[in-house]
């Protein structure tokens, strides 16, 4: 418990066994995981509303069509 709290990690003590700390263990992970997930949304939000980017949520349109011919023929045109 003692490296648990001095590098800052979670410390739970669980039990498969007996049944004992799995569903409170599995509770806070979830928790964390989704204010995590919140909280990269929320930055995600506040960096675009500023004028900035994010790489992960990019949209590029690219106009497919072909140029009008000019009547100038290709040598592998026939």
């Amino acid at each position: 418990m003692r490296y648990a709290r001095e590098v800052g990690a979670l410390h739970f003590l669980t039990s498969a066994k007996l049944n004992q700390g799995v569903e409170e263990l599995f509770l806070e992970l979830t928790r964390r995981m989704l204010q995590t997930a919140l909280t990269n949304d929320q930055q995600r939000i506040n960096s675009l509303t500023r004028g900035g980017s994010t790489t992960a949520r990019n949209l590029q349109i690219v106009d497919d069509q072909e140029a009008p011919s000019s009547g100038k023929s290709s040598c592998c045109s026939s």
